[in-house]
């Protein structure tokens, strides 16, 4: 009775075991708790720990002054280690402390040892630190100065102290006479009368002299200009804007020091006291610079700027042999320099005249660049053979006329070869005129409408590459870059069947549906890795849990079996 009591309780937990393992193994796993999408679980890896191997210090300073301070800039490598976390120690902080980001700060003159540590790794240096050099002033250079002066002169001394990165650089000054000539703090000479006197440059233990002898003011004696000299000066000037003549008279003590700017025409260009040039107007404009009886001329060219260059198209689309005449014109009409050049970027692709008549000569993609002195703007012309609505030797560009509405609706078609991506200009021209451009690539195309775009500042790759894989065929839209808007893509390759589109969501690591109808003629917003495939893909994580409840349960049925069958193994 006991057995069958026993062997009674043992089958009713077996059985109630394998029920609830039963219950638990079917328990789903794979919807999307927030959007409902079905989702594809990617190949769930385990972070492997990447140990450090050695530490790279950079480099440092093992001399240092006290006071002094460095950061050590430290490198863990493998540079993919998973151990990142650095630890600084100085063995002597009297002498030297490191903080927890690797800086030195030198305390007092003395020997530490360094050590920077990553896991098991430690890297050490010595570090030496002595004490903070002082440099002293050596020399004192009095610079130009006056040895005589008159009653009533003032000079101010211009001393420098040698070296020049000496720890003192304050200067006193002193005169041996104060009733001949007093100076004060700053080095100014201030003459009272006549005789003479020593003026004495204090720095430091360093001194240096000179005598100043005071004299009769001779009135009857005059030092005439012999030369005004003009420094370097920019002999083009814009409208509103300015420019500064430097003049000086020669010899530097001169007794007439008055210098006199005018301008010969002021509704071109206006000067005032000190010698500022303002543009009024376009034109030439003589400056004269006037001291003592002597004039200096300065011819000043003063331009109209050039605001903009605009073109009668900047998207063109030719055939080989065909040309078309790209008419510039220059803003404002007055603007000096009225002249445009031009110059193709591919001659082997498109060439244009000096009056601006491009002419197509093989397949691709040109800019064509016209210019002046000023701006430059530019075209870009598609060479294509393919046949197009749009007619030969005209852009797609139109004038803003009745025919606008026309032209919304006109579509004009490339090759991938000829146009593997579709730069800001030419979006930005489909943008403003509704225009439409359709890119043929391998087994597809891509349409971007003027309509569709809201940011012409994302160029659009036109390449895709197809690739299969294990559920199906898998494409990267624009390279995973932003969109300029919604893309049109017409899958023509017969070999890509099926009938359901994912799309790749990094962040989570998984993919989501987002079409199971039409995926031959797709409206794509979104940049990234799309899937496509016949049919819809379950989740692997859903056969895993199926799997190991029933392997549970084979596993409780023989457990069963044998307490019921074989009883006498447990005796």
């Amino acid at each position: 009775m006991r057995v069958c009591f026993k062997r009674k309780q043992i089958i009713r937990a077996v059985v109630l075991f394998s029920i609830l393992c039963i219950i638990f193994g079917f328990c789903p796993s794979s919807v999307s708790a927030d959007t409902g999408d079905t989702v594809i679980d990617q190949e769930d890896t385990s972070d492997v720990a990447v140990p450090c191997t050695e530490l790279d210090l950079g480099e440092y300073k093992s001399n240092m002054m006290v006071g002094e301070s460095q950061i050590l800039n430290v490198t863990v490598i493998p540079v993919n280690s998973t151990e990142q976390a650095l630890s600084f120690l100085s063995s002597d902080t009297n002498v030297a402390t490191i903080n927890g980001i690797g800086r030195i700060t030198a305390n007092s003159v003395g020997i530490t040892e360094i050590s920077v540590t990553c896991g098991l790794v430690t890297e050490k240096f010595t570090l030496y630190v002595d004490e903070k050099k002082v440099i002293v002033a050596e020399e004192l250079d009095l610079g130009n100065y006056e040895s005589k002066m008159t009653i009533g002169g003032t000079q101010l001394l211009n001393i420098t102290v040698i070296p020049l990165d000496a720890a003192d650089q304050s200067l006193t000054y002193s005169s041996s006479d104060t009733a001949v000539a007093a100076i004060n703090g700053i080095g100014r000479i201030t003459v009272a009368s006549l005789g003479q006197t020593v003026i004495t440059v204090y720095c430091g233990n360093i001194t240096a002299s000179f005598t100043l002898t005071v004299v009769e003011n001779d009135t009857e004696k005059t030092i005439p200009i012999t030369k005004i000299k003009v420094a370097d000066y920019e002999e083009e000037l814009k409208v509103d804007e300015t420019l500064m003549l430097s003049a000086t008279i020669y010899p530097i003590d001169a007794t007439e020091q008055t210098i006199m700017y005018t301008s010969n025409n002021e509704s071109i260009a206006t000067v005032s006291s000190s010698g500022e040039v303002k543009g009024k107007s376009s034109g030439y404009v003589t400056i004269s610079i006037s001291a003592g009886g002597l004039t200096k001329n300065v011819q000043i060219h003063v331009i109209e700027p050039t605001k903009q260059i605009s073109l009668n198209s900047n998207f063109i689309i030719l055939k080989p042999g065909v040309t078309f005449s790209l008419e510039a014109s220059v803003f404002p009409s007055n603007a000096s320099y009225q002249t445009i050049s031009y110059k193709s970027s591919e001659e082997n692709i498109a060439t244009v005249s000096e009056d601006g008549v491009i002419t197509a000569v093989a397949c691709g993609t040109v800019t064509i660049i016209a210019f002046n002195e000023d701006l430059s703007a530019a075209a870009t012309v598609i060479v294509n053979e393919k046949d197009t609505s749009s007619n030969s030797g005209e852009s797609l560009v139109s004038t803003v006329d009745s025919n606008v509405s026309s032209n919304m609706n006109r579509t004009s078609i490339i090759t991938t070869d000829e146009c593997p991506e579709v730069n800001e200009i030419t979006l930005k021209e489909l943008y403003k005129t509704g225009g439409k451009l359709t890119v043929l690539g391998n087994g597809y195309s891509i349409t971007v409408e003027g309509r569709n775009i809201v940011n012409y500042f994302n160029k659009l790759s036109t390449k895709i590459v197809f690739s299969k894989e294990k559920d199906g065929v898998s494409f990267v839209l624009n390279g995973g870059n932003n969109l300029c808007g919604t893309l049109s893509l017409e899958i023509s390759d017969p070999e890509i069947n099926g009938n359901h589109l994912y799309i790749y969501n990094a962040a989570t690591g998984k993919y989501c549906l987002i079409e199971t109808e039409n995926v031959k003629n797709l409206e794509l917003d979104t940049p990234g890795k799309y899937l496509i495939t016949s049919r819809e893909i379950s989740n692997s994580s859903w056969n895993t849990w199926i799997l190991l409840g029933g392997g549970i349960v084979i596993v409780g049925a023989v457990i069963v079996y044998i307490v019921c069958k074989k009883k006498h193994w447990f005796w």
